[in-house]
């Protein structure tokens, strides 16, 4: 089974690099094929773990790297490369990469032209465009989401989602709160710690004067312009802040863009027995779980996933 990369800058990922991304992935399935963020400064590359996020619309097969191209296929064991080309202008850059990765590293390289309707497009383009306020054009030429989170340079605002009962708000709350009530102690625990606790850490652990947690099970549409203003304007005062809105997914539309942008998406996931069993130890009705799920409306991606097991529902002891 073969393991393809499709390096580039990315800055930002546009409709030319998604019909190279989507034709490798129907030639070598969506699970085989990565794409690698190439610090390149001569094309002024912004921060690497930027432009990751950027791309986790598309896929959370994405690898940041500095150096040589050689030495991640080395580091990763792909045995593919894949390029996009665009006819007389990026060939013969190309053959001369195909040549020096095949030489260092051994790998190939397969080349997809693209098509005559996107020939023109260009990060540097869109860059430029993005200068002048050109939204409304730039959402022709790129994902509406990627550009969101590539245009986005501030501070996040984490949000847990999820099914009822999967044990996101009380599992949160029992163990972040002791994060942040205890800093020194537990924070030493969290550094060493590598399960989903010590990867928490790093998302929700935030160095300020007050911590917020709020649940929101219920947004009308109408709502979210002002909430997004108070969010927004609560983060950018410093306030640790993290919300749990379980039904994301339903109003995932009504979601004003300069929020969503902000975004830091984390997905709580349990099986069905354990959310039964979770919700029984906080004293609700099981029988209520089916009738959530029929209004549930998944999220179209997330950032990261935490998958709660049976045995971690001793939360609530």
């Amino acid at each position: 089974m073969n393991k393809v990369l499709y390096s580039g800058s990315f800055n930002p990922f546009h409709n030319g690099h998604l019909y190279v991304y989507n034709l490798s992935c129907q030639m070598f399935g969506k699970e085989n094929v990565w794409l690698g963020i190439g610090q390149n400064n001569i094309k002024k590359t912004q921060n690497g773990e930027h432009l990751r996020r950027s791309l986790v619309p598309i896929t959370q097969n994405v690898i940041v790297y500095d150096g040589l191209t050689a030495d991640v296929v080395k580091k990763h064991g792909f045995n593919l490369l894949v390029r996009g080309i665009r006819p007389g202008r990026s060939l013969e850059d190309e053959q001369d990469l195909m040549y020096w990765n095949h030489k260092l590293c051994g790998v190939n390289t397969i080349f997809i032209p693209t098509p005559p309707e996107i020939n023109q497009i260009s990060s540097g383009a869109i860059r430029v465009l993005d200068q002048y306020n050109q939204k409304q054009e730039i959402f022709t030429l790129m994902n509406k989401d990627v550009y969101l989170r590539w245009k986005n340079k501030e501070p996040l605002i984490p949000i847990v989602f999820g099914r009822s009962c999967c044990g996101k708000s009380t599992w949160m709350k029992k163990n972040f709160y002791r994060v942040w009530e205890f800093d020194k102690e537990f924070g030493k625990y969290l550094d060493a710690d590598k399960d989903s606790l010590g990867k928490i850490k790093d998302l929700f652990y935030q160095k300020s004067d007050e911590f917020l947690f709020e649940t929101h099970s219920l947004i009308s549409s109408a709502n979210w312009e002002g909430f997004a203003d108070d969010m927004i304007g609560r983060k950018e005062s410093g306030q640790g802040l993290c919300l749990d809105i379980p039904m994301l997914g339903m109003y995932w539309d009504y979601v004003p863009d300069r929020l969503k942008g902000c975004l830091d998406l984390i997905r709580f996931e349990a099986e069905f027995e354990t959310r039964k069993l979770f919700s029984q130890k906080r004293g609700a009705n099981p029988n209520l779980i089916e009738c959530s799920d029929y209004f549930y409306k998944e999220m179209p991606f997330w950032d990261c996933q935490f998958e709660i097991y049976p045995e971690q529902t001793e939360v609530f002891k």
